[in-house]
């Protein structure tokens, strides 16, 4: 073997083992990227669901005809800045532009109109992130609203907002 040989064949193992190591790192960030952007929306998925149980009493409340409590809007207003915050940190998600319209457009005419953009959202949020646990859910939250349609319902779920305030 004389010495270009063997300095051709050094130089192509380096080379290869350059571009390897280089695809694994694009690899392995893009991933990382992924289950960030993943995780992200998992937790902007639960806020939402959070801040659409605390904003039931709004729309409740305005049909009713009815002032809502100061602890409600300070817990909406919570819920809702920690949202705009989470979104400031994940700008690049997919559901970044729509989560900022509940938050900040005063478009709606009502508590209602919102809510309801609130649950539409969680819905298309649900089947992606949590597809199972959103299917599931959806057959509770069904079957629920018979129970609590009774004159004599009494809260008695732990993980719902109803139990907490006991109405």
């Amino acid at each position: 073997m004389d010495i270009q040989s063997i300095a051709l064949g050094f130089l192509s193992g380096v080379l290869l083992a350059l571009i390897g190591s280089l695809i694994n790192h694009k690899i392995k960030t893009k991933s990382e990227e992924q289950k960030a952007i993943e995780k992200a929306e998992y937790e902007l998925f639960l806020k939402l669901n959070d801040l659409y149980q605390w904003y039931f009493w709004l729309a409740t409340n305005e049909f009713h005809k009815k002032e809502t409590d100061d602890e409600v809007i300070t817990t909406i207003h919570k819920i809702a800045v920690d949202i705009g915050q989470e979104l400031h940190k994940n700008e690049n998600g997919e559901f970044t532009e729509q989560l900022l319209r509940i938050l900040y457009d005063e478009s709606y005419e009502t508590y209602t109109q919102r809510w309801k953009e609130m649950s539409l959202l969680s819905e298309v949020m649900g089947k992606k992130v949590t597809p199972k646990h959103h299917k599931y859910l959806k057959q509770l939250n069904d079957s629920n609203l018979m129970y609590m349609s009774k004159s004599d319902f009494t809260p008695k779920a732990p993980g719902t907002v109803r139990f907490r305030l006991q109405v």
